[in-house]
């Protein structure tokens, strides 16, 4: 984060040693050094908040953080979740491209899977809260893996946004609190059948 540039940041939130998947949209493999300022002060007011938590809690408050402002979009503003069909307002921004990135999930409020636990990642894993997390890709599906106490769990706000019991009725975003897919083991995400790591 002390890293001084000048210009847009290459980043990656995940990788693939086969280099087949993902396949990622152009332009959501950067960051602007605009939008590297605002993630920087949002971390240096979440950690102003959570200064003296636990890694755990930082988990938590984390996942509140995301699923309170993000709503589940997919492409051309349609959505399919497990209550029916949403079509949202993106308020005129693109949606096609923007769900997969973090700023955009992180500043406008709205994104998939990838862009969620990107997004997860980046408010995680820096000096400010140091929570070792990062995303993880499989089964057409993105999500995250934290570090806590030397042992690894899982965590997908996405699915605490889209299978929440309680969201909006015209919305896929939580209305309250979700943690059924909150730190949770790999016994867990057998019976689930979909977290099935490629990365």
């Amino acid at each position: 984060w002390d890293v001084k540039t000048s210009t847009d940041l290459n980043f990656s939130c995940y990788q693939n040693s086969e280099n087949l998947y993902p396949v990622r949209p152009p332009g959501t493999e950067t960051l602007s050094l605009e939008s590297l300022k605002k993630i920087k002060e949002t971390i240096c007011e979440l950690g102003e908040k959570y200064h003296g938590c636990t890694d755990r809690e930082k988990v938590i408050l984390i996942s509140n953080y995301l699923q309170n402002l993000v709503q589940y979009v997919n492409q051309n503003n349609i959505s399919e979740g497990q209550k029916g069909i949403y079509i949202t307002d993106s308020q005129g921004i693109v949606v096609d491209r923007n769900v997969h990135a973090a700023d955009n999930v992180l500043f406008n409020h709205f994104g998939v899977c990838e862009g969620i636990a990107n997004a997860s990642t980046l408010l995680l894993n820096n000096p400010t809260l140091n929570v070792d997390a990062r995303s993880v890709f499989g089964s057409n599906h993105v999500w995250n893996v934290v570090q806590l106490d030397g042992k690894y769990y899982y965590m997908d706000n996405t699915w605490n946004i889209t299978r929440n019991p309680n969201q909006y009725p015209e919305s896929l975003k939580a209305s309250s609190f979700n943690s059924d897919y909150l730190l949770f083991g790999q016994d867990t995400a057998d019976a689930i059948g979909h977290h099935i790591s490629d990365t």
